[in-house]
């Protein structure tokens, strides 16, 4: 059995030889010691994904967790089991979860929703009467959103509802209720003031529901239009816009997120009548329509990155999750996060995608060893390999998250360093115990070009290099 570790057991072999020898091959890669350039940020292009590593979050110390959002510096939010079986907020940073509780005079129960990249949080508390919270870190408790509001002009009742989605300027999404008339409505919260976001309808008196926002302050979510019919919104500058279904008019959509280009995901009916749901994507003004996996009958598109990379799930029954799925940058049809998961993950089921954040990190919740677990997919665009010591190294070029299989010493180590890229080559620099350890590649030895993100695609062992290696421990990069 392998043994996973975070210092120096893990990577004994890739160290050493950095320390004692600073210039030595890795298949055919050079990696020697370099001054740290310039760092790699998320408005880059992304690499193609070679090899995916996962990990299980673990729990508040019940049975099961759930992850729905993770920002750019690794940090997750959802909600897990506690020891009595209650399902608290969380938020998961550095390997750690914490208890983030819930507010005074409710039920015993809370879930995180959305992150910020300062780490702040939105959700709900006491699912009986919901209550928007936000969690400021490092504070201890969750603070009610009602207790920050000085402004309401809408009259909406700010005890109730729920946080679904904020940005870094803390704009905050998400679903109150009128006091009269009591109809569900979707909030924008800023700055002390929370304001009715209206409909497609014009009204006052007909549902709505906010999901997402980005940086630039458009919201997107649900509304009805002029025929009574629920069709995703996006609000921008005080108007409600119909984005559209795959069925027209008649038919229902619901958007979910939107990411800083306008990008925006969510679910559409195909046709008017007719049971079945698609996930679609919403840009520049037409609907693309997504689909589904084969064999079910919805599926539904629940996150996008700045890259455009789209995640979400498939299922036969509409509002239970069935399997995690992924679309690529331009893909018109889903692949099953399932068959990309890393040989031997123990994971019988990946159930849903809930986040993915432009390191192409993603979060959810599957099954691993009979029990529901939240998890993270670090995407790996970078995989050196040396089958005949039988070591592998995965890089992350965007978040700098690696993954060091070292089968000679039964070892798996991984971390998170900082990427940099000047030119031709990219360094990553990552701290064991107290010293920083610089390893630096050529990307143009393998694609003569020093543009970057060119379509690398780094050599993967043979199979017979791999059984040359340790039988298969650590000598490929799987695609």
């Amino acid at each position: 059995m392998k043994k996973y570790c975070t210092n120096f057991c893990g990577a004994l072999f890739l160290i050493v030889a950095l320390l004692v020898n600073p210039l030595f091959i890795i298949h055919g890669q050079t990696w020697t010691n370099q001054e740290k350039s310039e760092t790699v940020n998320a408005s880059a292009p992304a690499l193609p994904t070679l090899a995916y590593g996962i990990r299980e979050l673990g729990t508040l110390g019940g049975n099961s967790s759930f992850a729905r959002d993770i920002n750019d510096r690794g940090q997750i939010t959802g909600n897990a089991n506690t020891t009595a079986g209650r399902l608290h907020a969380y938020l998961w940073e550095n390997g750690v979860m914490r208890d983030l509780g819930f507010l005074p005079n409710g039920v015993d129960f809370s879930r995180g929703f959305s992150i910020n990249e300062n780490g702040v949080i939105t959700g709900e508390s006491d699912n009986n009467s919901s209550k928007a919270f936000v969690y400021f870190p490092p504070d201890a408790t969750l603070t009610a959103l009602s207790g920050l509001i000085t402004n309401n002009p809408d009259g909406l009742n700010i005890a109730g509802g729920f946080g679904a989605g904020i940005n870094d300027n803390r704009q905050i999404v998400g679903t109150m209720s009128r006091i009269s008339p009591a109809v569900i409505r979707g909030f924008i919260y800023a700055d002390g003031t929370v304001r009715d976001l209206g409909s497609i309808d014009g009204l006052t008196t007909t549902p709505a529901r906010a999901w997402g926002i980005n940086h630039f302050g458009q919201a997107v979510g649900l509304s009805r239009n002029a025929g009574g019919i629920s069709h995703a919104t996006l609000w921008q500058n005080g108007t409600a816009t119909d984005l559209g279904s795959l069925g027209g008019a008649t038919a229902f959509s619901e958007a979910f997120r939107i990411n800083d280009r306008g990008q925006t995901v969510g679910r559409s009916t195909v046709t008017a009548g007719v049971t079945g749901q698609n996930a679609v994507l919403w840009e520049n003004g037409q609907i693309r329509n997504l689909g589904r996996l084969d064999g079910v009958n919805f599926g539904r598109a629940n996150d996008i990155n700045a890259f455009g990379t789209i995640v979400g799930t498939s299922s036969q029954f509409e509002s239970f999750s069935g399997r995690a799925v992924i679309w690529r940058p331009g893909e018109t049809t889903p692949t099953d996060l399932n068959t990309l998961l890393p040989a031997n993950s123990g994971w019988t089921l990946l159930t849903s995608a809930e986040g993915i954040n432009n390191a192409g990190n993603i979060v959810g919740f599957g099954t691993i060893n009979g029990q529901t677990r939240a998890f993270v997919m670090t995407p790996y665009d970078v995989c050196l390999t040396d089958a005949q010591r039988g070591v592998t190294v995965l890089i992350n070029s965007q978040s700098g998250d690696y993954r060091i299989i070292d089968c000679p010493f039964n070892t798996i180590t991984e971390g998170k360093g900082e990427v940099s890229i000047n030119g031709c080559l990219l360094t990553l620099r990552r701290a064991v115990g107290k010293q920083f350890i610089e390893a630096t590649f050529n990307l143009c030895r393998l694609t003569g070009t020093a543009t970057y993100g060119s379509i690398f695609r780094f050599p993967r062992t043979t199979v017979a290099d791999n059984e040359a290696g340790n039988s298969g421990c650590g000598g490929a990069c799987q695609p």
